[in-house]
């Protein structure tokens, strides 16, 4: 009768993790076929993220000037990427940061000859 018990209470306790989770246990062996069970991780033993280096930090207190830029781009991605592009050339360049401003805007409303569009880049550059 105690063997009946205990190898009900088991199956119950083991149904809820230290979390509150719900969590699925196999059914227990036959006698003498004691197989081992794995328990799932529990959320504070899975390993952290890796973080990622830090750009150049913006200084609210910098003086700061604006300056436009157009480029010439198929679509509103391919200008994003190539004003992304010119920021971080003229961050290692001048050795200040320069970020780009909200999307590029698109400038005509009909492509050129070779399918592009013109678009116009806002940056801020802080000044040292």
């Amino acid at each position: 009768m105690k063997r009946m018990i205990i190898g009900l209470l088991i199956p119950l306790v083991g149904c809820v993790s230290n979390e509150g989770i719900p969590v699925s246990v196999p059914p227990l062996p036959a006698a003498g076929n004691s197989a081992p069970v794995s328990r799932p991780v529990s959320p504070a033993q899975k390993p952290l993220a890796p973080v990622r280096p830090m750009p150049m930090i913006e200084n609210p207190d910098a003086e700061t000037e604006e300056d436009t830029q157009e480029v010439w781009a198929t679509n509103e991605a391919e200008a994003a990427a190539k004003c992304e592009q010119i920021a971080q050339n003229r961050t290692q360049e001048g050795g200040t940061l320069v970020t780009v401003q909200g999307k590029p805007q698109r400038m005509t409303m009909n492509p050129s000859r070779n399918g592009t569009y013109r678009f116009t880049c806002r940056f801020r550059i802080e000044l040292q």
